[in-house]
């Protein structure tokens, strides 16, 4: 089925579609449905973290690190105690060469998931990238 983005009514099938094209290498129209997703949960916290979070990882897989990096931001800011928002932060700060801030980001990340492997295997490379 290709639904337009704009057809689609809730966030929770606007972000399957998202996935699905995400995982078939689709990030253009992951991240168009990501945003539906936002659009459609208002402003239901515990959702929109999950949507700028994979909207973060089209972004940065489209080596668009700006974007994921903002996208990420706004992770950490609606939930700072969750980890995948740490970790999506320090990805897209990698990818902008920002190795000092990713590694914060990575501490932070395992300071609240410390068994995450990773979290953990970040953490060690972009030590190594210093």
């Amino acid at each position: 089925e290709s639904l337009m983005a704009d057809e689609v009514t809730t966030a929770e099938k606007a972000k399957e579609i998202g996935n699905a094209a995400y995982k078939s290498g689709d990030y253009k129209k992951a991240i168009i449905f990501y945003t539906r997703a936002m659009e459609l949960a208002g402003d239901d916290e515990d959702q929109l973290k999950i949507f700028y979070s994979n909207r973060s990882a089209a972004f940065a897989a489209m080596k668009n690190f700006d974007e994921a990096l903002i996208d990420a931001t706004k992770c950490t800011e609606l939930d700072p105690y969750w980890a995948k928002g740490w970790y999506r932060k320090g990805l897209a700060q990698v990818g902008l060469e920002k190795y000092r801030d990713a590694e914060d980001s990575y501490r932070r990340g395992v300071d609240f998931a410390p068994r995450d492997d990773d979290l953990q295997r970040a953490l060690q490379e972009v030590k190594m990238m210093m």
